[in-house]
C-alpha cells in the first residue's frame, strides 16, 4: 500500500473516532445539560483545563519523539514507558495536594473535591498510552480508533447514569472522564500491546535522545497548554461560576468541532509529514492540502453555527443556557479563525522545530492573557470572546511568516490559496442558508433547512472552486467502501 493510500486509510479511522467521540460528547452534554446547573459546568471547565495542562506535562513528549526517531526498540520503550508511568503518577498526586490551595485561589470551594477526584485521569491515562502510540506510528488507526469509541460509549453511560439516576452535578462528569481513561488503557493492553509490552528494564542511556526531544516538547507542550486554556484561567478569575459555565459549554463545542477534522490531520498528518521531511518541495505540498482539507471542512461548520446558534444551543442545552447564543456566535468566528493555525504544529513537529514552537508559545503565553483579561473584567463573557477573535485574528500572519515559511518555504500566496476558496464557498452557504429561514420561525425546521440550503451550496461552490478537496474527498469516500 502506497503512503498516500496508507495516509487515507489511516485518516479513515481517525475520522470515524473522532466523529463518533465528538457526537457522544455532544450527545452527553444535551442530556446531563437539563439536570446539571451552568455554575457545575463552569467548576468542570476550571477542573478540566488544570487536568489538561498536566497530562501534557506528565507525557513529557515522549509520545511524538517516539514516532519522529526510528530505532525505539523495546528496551528503550520500556524505559519511556516506566518514565511516563511515575510523572503521571507524581502529578496525579500533586493536583490532590494542591486542589485546597487552587480551590482557594479562585475562591472556590467546591472545586477542591473536583479536582481531588479527577486527577488520577493522568495515571488511568499513561497506562496504555505508548501502545497508541506506537499503532498510530506505524499508520494502524483501526484498533486505536475503535477503542476510542467504545470508551466514549462507557462514558458515556457512566455520565447520564450519574447525572440522571444520581443527580450527581459535577461529579458526574468526573466519573466519566474516569471510566473512559479507563476503558482505553485497559482495551489498549488488550487489543494494542502485543510484542510491545514494556519489560522490566530501565536504562536512560538510549532513551536519552528521546528525553531531549521530550525536554523542549514538554515545554512547548506546558506552554502551549496553558496558551490554550488561559481563557477558562482567566474566565475562573473575572466571570461567576455561573457566567463561566455559560461561557464553557459553547467554548467546548467550538473547540470540538475543530477537533473532529484536525485531529486528523495532526494525528495521521504528523507520521505522513516525518516520514517525507528531508524532501522539502514533498513536506511543502502535503502540509498545503492539510491546510486546505481542514479549512474546507471548518469553515462551512462554523459559519453554519454562527448562522443558527440559537437553535443549537436550544437544542444541545435547553431554556437555562438560551444566554449562551450570542457567545456562540462569537466563539464560532473565532474557532474558524483557530483552526487555520492546527496543521502547523504537525509541521513543526514533524521537522523537529520544537523550539520554535515553544518560543512562539511563550509569546503567546506573554501576550494573550491580558488581552482575556482586559476583555472580561471590563465586559464580561461578552468581552472575553471578543478578545479571543482579536488576538486569533492578529496572530495569523506572523504564524505563516515565524512557523510556515522557514519550516516548509510556502509562500503567503501559496498559504492565502488555500484559505479563499474554502472562506468564500462558506460565507456565501450561510447567506444562502439565513435567506431560505428567514421568515420561519426559530426551531428545528429552520435548523434542517438551513442545513440542507448551506450544504447543497456549498458542495455546488466547492465542485466549482475547490475541485481538490473534491477530489480527495471522493477518495476518501472510496476507501470508506474498500473493505480493508
Amino acid at each position: 500500500m502506497t503512503l498516500r493510500a496508507r495516509a487515507i486509510s489511516a485518516g479513515r479511522w481517525t475520522s470515524f473516532s473522532a466523529v463518533a467521540r465528538s457526537g457522544l460528547q455532544v450527545l452527553q452534554v444535551a442530556v446531563v445539560a437539563r439536570f446539571i446547573a451552568p455554575a457545575d459546568f463552569g467548576l468542570m471547565a476550571l477542573t478540566m483545563a488544570v487536568v489538561t495542562v498536566a497530562s501534557l506535562v506528565a507525557e513529557f513528549g515522549i509520545g511524538r519523539a517516539i514516532i519522529h526517531y526510528d530505532d525505539a526498540d523495546i528496551r528503550t520503550r520500556s524505559t519511556l514507558y516506566w518514565i511516563t508511568l511515575a510523572l503521571s503518577a507524581v502529578l496525579s498526586l500533586a493536583i490532590v495536594l494542591a486542589a485546597p490551595l487552587i480551590a482557594s485561589l479562585y475562591g472556590k470551594p467546591e472545586l477542591g473535591a473536583l479536582l481531588a477526584w479527577t486527577a488520577p485521569v493522568l495515571l488511568l491515562t499513561s497506562l496504555g498510552q505508548q501502545f497508541v502510540v506506537v499503532a498510530e506510528k506505524e499508520l494502524r488507526f483501526a484498533i486505536p480508533a475503535q477503542n476510542e469509541v467504545v470508551a466514549g460509549i462507557v462514558g458515556f453511560i457512566v455520565c447520564v447514569v450519574g447525572a440522571v439516576a444520581y443527580r450527581a452535578g459535577a461529579f458526574a462528569l468526573v466519573a466519566a472522564a474516569l471510566a473512559s481513561a479507563a476503558t482505553s488503557s485497559a482495551l489498549a493492553w488488550l487489543r494494542l500491546s502485543h510484542g510491545h509490552r514494556p519489560h522490566f528494564h530501565f536504562d536512560l542511556g538510549p532513551a536519552r535522545p528521546f528525553l531531549r526531544m521530550g525536554r523542549f516538547l514538554v515545554g512547548e507542550n506546558l506552554v502551549s497548554a496553558l496558551v490554550r486554556q488561559a481563557d477558562v484561567f482567566v474566565g475562573g478569575f473575572v466571570l461567576s461560576t455561573a457566567a463561566l459555565g455559560l461561557f464553557s459549554l459553547p467554548r467546548d463545542l467550538s473547540l470540538r468541532m475543530a477537533m473532529v477534522i484536525n485531529q486528523v490531520a495532526m494525528r495521521v498528518g504528523f507520521p505522513v509529514m516525518s516520514r517525507v521531511r528531508h524532501d522539502v518541495a514533498v513536506l511543502r505540498d502535503v502540509y498545503l492540502q492539510m491546510l486546505r482539507m481542514t479549512a474546507s471542512v471548518n469553515f462551512p461548520v462554523y459559519v453554519m453555527v454562527g448562522v443558527f446558534a440559537d437553535e443549537i444551543v436550544m437544542l444541545l442545552y435547553g431554556a437555562q443556557f438560551r444566554g449562551a447564543s450570542d457567545l456562540l456566535r462569537g466563539l464560532s468566528a473565532w474557532g474558524l479563525v483557530r483552526s487555520i493555525a492546527n496543521p502547523t504544529g504537525s509541521l513543526l513537529y514533524a521537522v523537529g522545530r520544537v523550539r520554535l514552537a515553544f518560543w512562539w508559545n511563550v509569546a503567546q503565553l506573554v501576550l494573550l492573557p491580558a488581552a482575556y483579561w482586559f476583555g472580561g473584567r471590563l465586559y464580561g463573557a461578552d468581552g472575553l470572546v471578543a478578545a479571543l477573535i482579536v488576538t486569533q485574528l492578529l496572530l495569523m500572519l506572523p504564524s505563516w511568516r515565524y512557523l510556515v515559511w522557514p519550516c516548509c518555504g510556502a509562500t503567503l500566496p501559496e498559504f492565502m490559496r488555500q484559505l479563499a476558496a474554502p472562506f468564500v464557498a462558506a460565507v456565501v452557504c450561510g447567506a444562502a442558508a439565513h435567506l431560505a429561514t428567514f421568515a420561519l420561525p426559530h426551531g428545528l425546521l429552520r435548523l434542517a433547512v438551513g442545513g440542507v440550503m448551506g450544504g447543497t451550496v456549498y458542495l455546488a461552490l466547492s465542485a466549482l472552486l475547490n475541485r481538490r478537496w473534491m477530489s480527495v474527498m471522493r477518495d476518501l469516500a472510496l476507501q470508506w467502501r474498500t473493505p480493508h
